[in-house]
């Protein structure tokens, strides 16, 4: 506090206070008990000399403390909300096509088929063998959809009971059965202008299937125990790993439903009709398990490769994931991944190509070094530092293979 600015020498030679002729000064500092001081508060009175008082300066530091505390509250806010939309777009970039992995023809069709089903509402029905990713085709579409920005919910139709499956979909009423202490909001509610993925819709039990051709004709649902509707804006996206169309022959499934759930179909490809892309593919999954468990490894031999290609994968990319996962968990810190380190009856398999399988192998592992370095790139926007860091390189290095992959 200075009672007199004009003559006060830690203050007269600042010009603001002889051109406006400030003459009280009284300053106080915004203090947070956990950052410390983080900035100050100034007031001050033209042309009156001791203008403060000694209760002026204790209420303004009280004031000051309040300031502190909404200030330091408002950049965490602040930054959270940062963080919140970071990660939202990470939840999106990790959906993007790239999550479904490959250049075949059959993995082509299947973005074409993904890129035009995001563009619209339709139904989409997904088939497939188990593990052939019809999950990562349905948030892929919903992910590069209008309705990214809003919930996507996931329900097995098999793997519940009909009645705890009506329940666990379109909610239900407190009291329309024994446990029901509570009204309970269903997915379709919790997912309204999202998107609902419905897997196993195959296996859907007859009841619920009539409830489900009511939401794709009406929009509407209706909680169990109650007698009125519910309006609902959801898009739907269901998979099932059956023919749907025999299932219809059958008699086990609506034929309306199969036909409103047809629009568009997409028909995921097992591993085994598209193992051009196994050398990628096995990279990808063993660069992301890696990162996953924090363990440094090498890559793939050409023999590891070989094995994998000549396996029939029963279980798709999803026992591929588990494979490299294990060998992974096996291979000695730097080490490769080598054939003995699969499971035997990955193992076993035996190699069937020929030794001129290295140059195509070399090609593949060149593009999938180009891909990852122009999505670095893309990422961090042409900052090479970033990028070599993101990497795991040294920007030397990163040079290097960037001149060697025309990227420069």
């Amino acid at each position: 506090m200075s009672i007199d600015a004009q003559t006060d020498e830690r203050l007269n030679r600042y010009q603001s206070v002889i051109d406006y002729n400030i003459r009280s000064v009284l300053c106080v500092p915004l203090f947070h008990v956990k950052e410390g001081v983080i900035g100050a508060l100034y007031v001050d009175h033209r042309g009156l000399g001791n203008a403060f008082s000694e209760e002026d300066q204790t209420f303004l530091q009280v004031f000051a403390n309040l300031v502190g505390v909404a200030l330091v509250n408002a950049r965490m806010y602040e930054q959270l909300e940062e963080k919140a939309q970071y990660l939202q777009q990470e939840v999106e970039r990790r959906h993007q096509l790239g999550d479904l992995f490959g250049q075949s023809d059959a993995m082509q069709a299947i973005y074409y088929l993904i890129e035009h089903a995001a563009k619209s509402d339709i139904t989409v029905l997904v088939q497939g063998e188990t593990g052939t990713g019809k999950e990562l085709a349905a948030r892929a579409i919903h992910y590069n959809s209008t309705r990214k920005g809003q919930r996507f919910l996931s329900q097995n139709c098999a793997a519940l009971s009909p009645e705890l499956l009506q329940s666990e979909l379109f909610g239900h009423k407190k009291g329309a059965f024994t446990g029901a202490t509570e009204d309970h909001k269903g997915i379709f509610e919790e997912a309204n202008r999202g998107t609902v993925f419905l897997d196993e819709i195959g296996d859907a039990p007859p009841e619920l299937q009539r409830s489900l051709l009511r939401v794709l004709q009406e929009g509407e649902i209706r909680r169990v125990g109650e007698t009125g509707d519910r309006t609902v804006d959801v898009r739907i996206i269901a998979a099932t790993n059956r023919d749907l169309k025999q299932e219809v022959e059958k008699g086990s499934f609506r034929e309306d439903l199969y036909y409103r759930l047809h629009v568009i179909q997409i028909d995921m490809p097992p591993l085994r009709e598209r193992m051009e892309d196994m050398p990628l593919l096995a990279e990808h999954l063993l660069i992301q398990i890696k990162e996953s468990v924090n363990k440094s490894v090498g890559g793939l031999t050409v023999g590891a490769i070989k094995v994998l290609t000549s396996y029939k994968w029963p279980g798709n990319v999803r026992e591929l994931e588990n494979e490299i996962r294990r060998a992974v968990a096996l291979a000695k810190e730097d080490g490769e991944i080598t054939p003995d380190l699969f499971s035997e009856a990955v193992g076993r398999a035996v190699p069937d190509v020929s030794v001129e399988y290295q140059g195509r192998l070399k090609d593949s592992m060149q593009e999938y070094e180009r891909r990852l370095i122009m999505d670095a790139l893309e990422k961090y926007e042409g900052n090479i530092k970033r990028t070599a860091e993101e990497l795991g390189l040294v920007r030397a290095s990163l040079y290097r293979k960037m001149n060697r992959l025309g990227l420069r």
